[in-house]
């Protein structure tokens, strides 16, 4: 097999993995400490720049009522995933 197909297959089944880990609602909660652990460093780097916050769950909050929840698709899980891949995937000497 070349390096070309195994590299379209891996991509294409990582890519559907992924495709229905963001579809079936019930899977999403696979990655709750990976939201929690990404909200929690976001929490620790706007603390720093001097800015209140405070932090329920994956849930930033703002004293002037401004809110965000983190999730792991805005985190740049799903580029990570393919860049490992690629990698893996692709002879080297």
């Amino acid at each position: 097999m070349s390096t070309t197909t195994r590299l379209a297959m891996g991509l294409t089944g990582a890519a559907a993995v992924l495709l229905v880990l963001e579809l079936v609602p019930g899977l999403q909660r696979l990655f709750d400490p990976v939201n929690v652990l990404l909200a929690q460093a976001v929490e620790s780097l706007v603390a720093r720049m001097g800015i209140v916050v405070m932090r329920s769950g994956t849930v930033l909050m703002h004293p002037d009522g401004f809110g965000y929840r983190t999730d792991y698709v805005c985190s740049g899980f799903r580029p990570l995933v393919l860049i490992a891949i690629t990698i893996l995937l692709m002879r080297a000497t």
